[in-house]
């Protein structure tokens, strides 16, 4: 029993050999169709980088730069902007780096406190978060309509908010196609009043984030109809932000 049977090394063709013909299989459009699951639409957006972030990138091993590449300012400026604009009610940003969740609920917070009566950022579930305060979360997500929370993988699959209508991923790490489909059902979930939803890929230009999104897509474009957007973005946003990718880096190790 599957939500997927694709696999990113191309060898689900093996899975009737190794474990038997498939007896029963439901086809996307046909679930969304039945009203099983709730339309969805995924969107890539590919944010530049500063200078100052490219040459500090180029000069860092593996974990700074993922981590950098993760934190880039104007990647946070872009989620913010996006979740300012939105007409989505409630959202979940999926962060893998555990180290880059600091800042970026720092970020969340701040700008709950700037825009008022905006979104309510409502806490971060991770794998470390003892289960009181997981529940907390997810009860504050389904009765705050406005909600945003900060997931690592551990909501990939034990979090049911079926209201969701926006996905934020601000961190691109390799997983499998499972994976995939189990972050992305977070978001198609059928809920009472809700017609659509939409996944949001943030990737910063000129770093691995790039390659592993496009990887990603060979088993995506299959399920979900996929954009791929390059955005320049005019202006200096890291200003006043370049302590926290430069903190990243620092500690990692």
């Amino acid at each position: 029993l599957t939500a997927d049977e694709r696999r990113c090394d191309g060898n689900e063709k093996a899975l009737a050999s190794l474990v038997g013909p498939v007896r029963y299989h439901l086809p996307l459009p046909s679930a969304r169709a039945m009203g099983i699951i709730a339309r969805a639409a995924h969107r890539v957006v590919e944010v530049s980088a500063s200078p100052s972030l490219r040459e500090m990138y180029a000069l860092s091993p593996t974990e700074p730069r993922r981590l950098l590449a993760t934190l880039n300012p104007r990647k946070v400026h872009a989620l913010l902007s996006l979740l300012s604009s939105s007409s989505a009610g409630r959202v979940v940003v999926f962060c893998d780096k555990v180290r880059a969740l600091p800042f970026l609920s720092d970020a969340l917070r701040r700008a709950e406190e700037d825009r008022g009566g905006g979104r309510r950022f409502v806490g971060v579930l991770a794998g470390n978060v003892p289960r009181e305060e997981r529940r907390r979360v997810c009860d504050a997500m389904r009765s705050t309509p406005r909600a945003v929370a900060l997931f690592t993988a551990a909501g990939n699959a034990a979090v049911d908010v079926p209201a969701l209508e926006l996905l934020v991923e601000v961190s691109v790490v390799e997983q499998s196609a499972q994976q995939d489909t189990q972050r992305r059902g977070r978001a198609q979930r059928v809920a009472e009043g809700k017609a659509s939803a939409e996944v949001v890929t943030l990737v910063t230009a000129g770093t691995h984030e790039v390659g592993f999104a496009r990887r990603r897509l060979a088993h995506v474009r299959a399920g979900l109809p996929v954009e791929w957007v390059v955005e320049e973005e005019e202006g200096e946003q890291e200003e006043g932000q370049e302590e926290g990718w430069r903190a990243a880096a620092a500690v990692a190790p």
